[in-house]
């Protein structure tokens, strides 16, 4: 079994899976609903389709490449950077390094102004490219190791922790 800090919580019902937990837990609390011995449902079939829902999010997770994360305006400047006919400033391979991961709302805000500078004609593309690495500079930004990828898994791989029917 693969290790996974994060908690993969499902609600199976007639209507479907959830898998959202605020909508879980405003589902779950049973109130002063009387126990039932021999619950009128088949466990087995709603375990399943809780591991099936489990798996297809682990593996659609799993799938995802790092630059998936990245936003369009960091695209863009990595495009920017990238673009053979523009002038490369120095500092171009350090700040292309350290955009290669999604990187917070402020720094997304001044690349934008920069992409809207590009698109009023106030600013050439190397000008651009310039002020790319300038904003990386000025926020300090570092490279930061991509987090190790996630190996695909199977229904085989997913353990119950608590499980409980909802009558």
């Amino acid at each position: 079994m693969r290790e996974d800090p994060r908690p993969y919580w499902r609600y199976v019902s007639k209507e479907g899976v959830l898998s959202e937990p605020a909508a879980i837990l405003r589902r779950i609390d049973p109130g002063k609903a009387p126990s039932a011995a021999d619950p009128p449902i088949d466990l087995e079939a709603t375990w399943e389709a809780a591991v099936e829902s489990i798996v297809e999010e682990y593996n659609r997770e799993a799938a995802r490449e790092p630059s998936d994360s990245i936003g369009p305006v960091q695209k863009w400047a990595l495009g920017i950077l990238a673009d053979p006919t523009v002038g490369e400033p120095e500092g171009s391979a350090e700040a292309w390094e350290v955009l290669q991961v999604e990187r917070n709302q402020p720094e997304r805000k001044a690349l934008g102004e920069i992409r809207r500078q590009l698109d009023r004609v106030e600013i050439s593309p190397t000008e651009a490219a310039a002020a790319i690495v300038a904003v990386t500079r000025s926020y300090g930004l570092r490279p930061v190791d991509a987090a190790p990828r996630k190996e695909p898994i199977e229904a085989a791989d997913v353990g119950v922790v608590c499980w409980m029917a909802v009558l």
